[in-house]
């Protein structure tokens, strides 16, 4: 699992959630380096934060889905821009889903194991 936000804070507590939930996590702060994360190691999914300092979430969710060797892996968007054209524009370049922040955690697992179960099945 590739936790990618540039709030360490949230990052953390996303990862403390997911840690929880029996997944092993890799953290990131901005886009490059998530996108080198996810060719080196291919993770199972991808929490990603719309907003990053060096490049869109949306570039960086475009990108994954772009490459043969990453386009399975399902990619959930996280924003606090809670507003239907950021989610709309999420599900247009490839995510799985879109979770407003602030989030219940137990919602972003439910989401979570969905995406792999849907992975999983497909």
């Amino acid at each position: 699992m590739l936790i990618v936000d540039d709030e360490p804070s949230l990052a953390e507590l996303a990862e403390a959630f997911v840690r929880a939930d029996g997944y092993e996590v890799l953290l990131a702060h901005d886009g490059r380096t998530a996108l080198e994360l996810v060719s080196l190691r291919l993770p199972q999914a991808v929490l990603l934060d719309v907003g990053l300092p060096d490049m869109s979430g949306m570039d960086v969710c475009r990108l994954i889905k772009s490459n043969d060797a990453s386009k399975h892996i399902p990619v959930i968007m996280l924003s606090a821009a809670s507003n239907p054209l950021v989610e709309s524009n999420a599900l247009a370049v490839g995510a799985f889903a879109f979770v407003a922040k602030p989030y219940e955690p137990a919602v972003l697992i439910r989401i979570l194991r969905r995406a792999l179960g849907a992975e999983q099945a497909g």
